[in-house]
């Protein structure tokens, strides 16, 4: 897992590029930190559980898991059923807790094991994104529609883009991503940086360039 000290590392270098790409470059404040943020938001996202490092959700992940057993019964004079009675046990975990739950019939099994709010983590990064031009991941809430508003709900994004200091805070407070948030600031921070980088070496060939002529 991140530690602040690498969150610290890794901010240091991120403004330290964008102090030089605003030397060398010609893009306003204001442009450089929305691109900068798309590129944070979506490696956070991809950062963010239930699949760390993917960049879309197996489709696996958004059921739990279903075990199918049978079980013969005794009757009340002692005897054991000749046919045998189907169950299905659904395996749960929960930040609290793990644990099964049986069903007899498979229809309830099947709606007690669809993850109601899978991918809430990832969309908790996501509100920003239409404000900056940028589409949500469709996916996300096609596959868990119970999401719908509910993103919005564990995200708090502060925005500033007005006088010299320009910035955008992005705060995810979903429940169940704590363990990795460090880590998805990182390589968020970490992908903002590189594009940063690109763009720096992009103006500085077109300075060349211009200097030639």
């Amino acid at each position: 897992m991140a530690s602040d000290f690498q969150i610290g590392v890794e901010y240091a270098q991120f403004s330290k590029a964008v102090k030089k790409l605003m030397a060398v470059g010609n893009k306003s404040a204001e442009l450089i930190v929305k691109q900068t943020t798309i590129a944070f938001v979506q490696s956070a996202m991809k950062e963010t559980p239930p699949a760390p490092g993917k960049s879309s959700i197996p489709a696996k992940k958004y059921k739990r898991k279903i075990v199918e057993f049978s079980r013969r019964q005794k009757t009340k004079t002692g005897k054991t059923r000749e046919k045998a009675t189907k169950y299905y046990a659904v395996y749960y975990k929960t930040s609290r807790k793990t644990g099964r739950k049986y069903f007899r019939k498979k229809s309830e099994a099947n709606k007690f094991a669809k993850i109601k709010f899978r991918g809430i983590g990832r969309a908790g990064w996501a509100p920003i994104l239409p404000i900056l031009g940028k589409r949500l991941l469709s996916r996300i809430f096609s596959k868990s529609p119970a999401i719908g508003g509910k993103h919005s709900q564990v995200n708090k994004t502060t925005r500033q883009m007005s006088g010299e200091e320009k910035y955008i805070q992005i705060d995810n407070t979903a429940k169940g991503i704590e363990n990795y948030a460090k880590r998805a600031q990182v390589w968020g921070m970490r992908k903002a940086k590189n594009r940063i980088n690109a763009e720096i070496k992009k103006a500085e060939r077109e300075f060349k360039k211009t200097w030639r002529l």
